[in-house]
């Protein structure tokens, strides 16, 4: 194994605890403030890792509770709008859209400058220019 395969493995095996231990300490009722929005950040994190074993589904879940559990923490908000686009990305279907759209509205106006907004915004952009590249011309067939 190389230097860096260990590393992405101690860095898996640290964030799998870490998940744990707010999983647990959520369970048994001992979770501070802002314990809903960490376990949020540490599955959003752990799916982004190769070969994650976080489906989107389990990830979206986990995202959306923390959500509930702590609404007037933006930072769950901030990893539900953040998840919602990858699972959107990687399933290439639109399943998500009125939930992504819902909650970037709601992260827009309870924290305009969070930087998955940004993302959401040049995605949009980006998606816009692609579909208006792509649209027939007149008098090209299809128009």
């Amino acid at each position: 194994m190389s230097d860096i395969e260990m590393r992405l493995a101690q860095e898996r095996r640290f964030v799998e605890r870490r998940i744990e231990a707010l999983r647990e300490a959520i369970e048994q009722g001992r979770a501070e403030p802002g314990d809903a929005g960490r376990l949020a950040t540490a599955m959003y994190e752990l799916k982004s890792m190769v070969l994650s074993p976080v489906t989107d589904e389990e990830l979206l879940e986990t995202v959306r509770w923390a959500h509930a559990a702590d609404p007037s923490d933006p930072k769950p908000l901030e990893v539900l709008v953040g998840a919602l686009c990858v699972a959107r990305v990687g399933a290439g279907d639109s399943r998500w859209d009125a939930e992504l759209d819902a909650a970037t509205r709601e992260l827009e106006a309870r924290a305009p400058d969070a930087p998955v907004l940004d993302l959401v915004r040049r995605a949009r952009s980006d998606l816009q220019s692609l579909l208006e590249e792509n649209r027939p011309r007149r008098g090209e067939r299809g128009a």
